[in-house]
């Protein structure tokens, strides 16, 4: 996929998240750009590494030990949580989406999703790089991420009600759906592998 076609898939995905429904006629709504918005998984990646270095850092001031550089492993764990995160729900959903007679916005649905990640991904890794350069102090950017996260909300809730056409009624659980699962995944990694949460 060239540039301006990521670019035209990411405008999109603004247009959806601010709840405007011609931006799904920017995505490539075909069973190939289906496909491909999975690889936009690719482009989250260097904010998750931002993210790692953060969290390295946060880790090291609450246990007033120097700072170091996450090991290969602790940053392989943490891009195979951030897999399992990028399928689980997409799966789950494709058994719910016939019973919840949303089956024909079901392509739709994941495309915009996808690619809204992106953006909120990105969204994410501007105060945590400011924190990991130790330009905002731990109590900032736990604020931040806080007022972030409400505004992350509400961009998923919007990509639900444009891109599935469903009420608010039905827009609310399926927003919790996800959230729930990626905060299983993520505990559970946690868990078993004793990663910092």
């Amino acid at each position: 996929m060239n540039l301006s076609s990521i670019l035209r898939q990411l405008s999109g995905a603004w247009k959806v998240m601010n709840g405007r429904v011609e931006g799904l006629s920017e995505f490539d709504l075909t069973l190939e750009g289906f496909w491909r918005s999975f690889g936009a998984v690719f482009l989250i990646v260097p904010f998750t590494a931002i993210a790692v270095l953060s969290e390295q850092a946060a880790l090291s001031a609450a246990t007033d030990m120097p700072a170091e550089a996450p090991g290969t492993g602790f940053f392989t764990l943490r891009l195979f949580g951030l897999g399992l995160d990028w399928i689980a729900f997409p799966i789950l959903f494709a058994f719910l989406a016939r019973p919840l007679g949303v089956s024909t916005h079901y392509v739709p649905f994941i495309v915009a999703r996808n690619w809204s990640a992106v953006i909120i991904s990105g969204i994410f890794a501007l105060p945590h790089a400011l924190h990991a350069l130790g330009l905002v102090p731990l109590p900032v950017l736990s604020f931040l991420l806080f007022a972030l996260f409400v505004v992350a909300l509400r961009f998923a809730y919007l990509v639900v009600r444009v891109a599935l056409a469903v009420p608010p009624m039905m827009a609310v659980p399926i927003v919790l759906l996800e959230l729930l699962i990626g905060i299983v995944i993520e505990l559970s990694l946690s868990r078993a592998f004793a990663l910092p949460i």
